[in-house]
C-alpha cells in the first residue's frame, strides 16, 4: 500500500510516499509488516525506485523554489509504532478512512 515513508522498517529515508507492505486491521488502521523480508531483486528495485522519488522530489523543489520534503501542513497519517496501529487523520481530527 502506498503510505508515507516515515518510520519504515525497510531502509527507505523519511518524507516520501512509497509502497510497502503493510498490515490494515480496519477502520484506516494499519502499520508497516515489519516480519516482511525483501529478496534481494526486491531490496534492488526498491533502491532504484527511491532515487527516482527523490530525483522527482528535487525537480519540484526547484520549479516551486520550496522545500517539500517534509509532511504537508495538515498531514498526520503515521505508521504504528510498538504494535498498535495509527489511524491518518486530517488536521481537523477526522480520520482518514482510506489511506
Amino acid at each position: 500500500m502506498g503510505v508515507a515513508s516515515d518510520g519504515n522498517p525497510f531502509g527507505v529515508p523519511g518524507g516520501l510516499f512509497c509502497s510497502f507492505p503493510v498490515l490494515c486491521r480496519g477502520d484506516g488502521e494499519w502499520s508497516f509488516a515489519e516480519e516482511f523480508l525483501l529478496k534481494e531483486e526486491a531490496g534492488h528495485q526498491l533502491s532504484l525506485s527511491v532515487k527516482e522519488l527523490q530525483e522527482e522530489r528535487s525537480m519540484v523543489v526547484e520549479a516551486l523554489g520550496e522545500d517539500t520534503s517534509g509532511p504537508s501542513p495538515g498531514s498526520s497519517i503515521s505508521p504504528s509504532r510498538g504494535g498498535a496501529a495509527t489511524k491518518g487523520c486530517s488536521n481537523g481530527g477526522t480520520p482518514i478512512s482510506s489511506l
